[in-house]
């Protein structure tokens, strides 16, 4: 196939996309978000929720493809919940008629293809609870495209250091309890040493530090295969976001 009828292909497949728009029980749910994007760079998905009722608890949740890690989120009056491959808001009360949250998602550089993102959206009123299954957000990832290096003159080149930004988050517990960690991580063969940080009531516990996501992918797919650790997740380090 020519890259012109390549490129032509993917302009019929992006048009035949289905719309990102739910409505059913008064309450519609609308995602915006790119239809395509490059393998390696950040996307922005973002959910307006509208109800006509008033409800009291609310929660959006997202199961996220393999290679796509959250890095920042706007969660409004909402909780931010991420754990393995789902990431959720809650509304203890949703409140107003309409809610937005947004998440960006860094993007690993070897993905490639159409990805699904499954949702639900659950509420609660005095009476009932509703869960809906809303279509899948599709959008397609195209190959890596290696950024090109923008030459200097040798004088003005600066040496920086790219702070780690990813981690393993291995176990979450409700007491910081690292003694009990290090043992679990010798049952599990390993000798890194984890550290802690609290978040939503828990303290989370993680290893190793990365720059790169792909780096960590590999770390966490190693722990998962050689260690039996297959609720490891990669995230990224609070205050690195």
């Amino acid at each position: 196939m020519s890259p012109k009828k390549g490129l032509l292909h993917f302009f019929f497949y992006c048009l035949l996309l289905p719309s990102n728009a739910f409505s059913q029980h008064n309450v519609e749910v609308h995602f915006v978000n790119p239809d395509s994007a490059l393998a390696g760079n950040e996307i922005k998905l973002e959910a307006i929720i509208k109800c006509n009722e008033i409800i009291s608890f609310a929660r959006l949740q997202i199961n996220i493809p393999e290679g796509f890690v959250p890095i920042n989120n706007k969660k409004g009056t909402a909780q931010f919940i991420h754990s393995k491959n789902t990431i959720k808001w809650i509304w203890v009360s949703f409140g107003e008629s309409e809610q937005r949250v947004e998440v960006t998602l860094a993007t690993s550089k070897n993905i490639l293809g159409e990805k699904n993102f499954e949702s639900i959206f659950s509420f609660a009123d005095e009476d009932s609870s509703v869960h809906l299954k809303l279509p899948p957000v599709l959008m397609y990832i195209l190959p890596y495209v290696e950024p090109v290096a923008e030459v200097k003159p040798t004088e003005e080149v600066k040496f920086t250091t790219k702070a780690d930004k990813y981690t393993i988050q291995i176990v979450a517990k409700r007491e910081d309890n690292p003694i009990a960690v290090k043992n679990y991580l010798k049952q599990n063969g390993l000798k890194e040493k984890a550290f802690s940080f609290k978040e939503n009531e828990l303290y989370k516990f993680c290893i190793g530090r990365f720059k790169e996501l792909e780096d960590a992918e590999i770390f966490r797919k190693k722990l998962a295969e050689k260690h039996n650790m297959k609720d490891a997740f990669v995230r990224v380090i609070p205050g690195n976001e």
